[in-house]
């Protein structure tokens, strides 16, 4: 009778106990770029707008690296590095297109200034454009 009393108690004690776990909290500033976005661009050179929606995922291989997905418009993916609130989009070349650019993210709102040069050897043409894209 002693033994089963003792194993209820021991029961009881370890099921009322609560364990936590503390450690470093990690923040990753790539956290709030990431998501879908919808985007309003204008090219400077076309004098035109367009909107598209574009999606940014993080990088689990390289620290600070982000991914936009139907970058200006076109189905390509690009890379940029984050620090801080901004992203850096270093001259990078996909798809016949090469882009560089730069931008900003405030709340749910990305700011990007980028060129694009079409590298079809037609129409090798540099677009210059400024882009808000907010948040869905």
């Amino acid at each position: 009778m002693k033994r089963l009393l003792l194993l209820l108690i021991t029961g009881l004690v370890l099921t009322s106990c609560e364990i936590y776990v503390e450690g470093e909290v990690i923040y990753d500033p790539r956290d709030k770029f990431l998501g879908a976005y919808e985007v309003d661009e204008y090219s400077v050179t076309l004098d035109a707008y367009s909107v598209y929606d574009v999606h940014v995922t993080k990088s689990y291989y390289d620290d600070g690296v982000i991914f936009i997905n139907n970058f200006y418009g076109v189905n390509i993916e690009i890379f940029g590095t984050v620090s801080g609130s901004r992203v850096t989009i270093p001259l990078q070349e996909v798809n016949y297109y090469q882009i560089e650019g730069h931008g900003s993210i405030i709340g749910g709102e990305l700011r990007l200034n980028y060129t694009v040069t079409d590298l079809d050897i037609r129409s090798n043409l540099t677009d210059h454009c400024n882009a808000v894209a907010l948040k869905l």
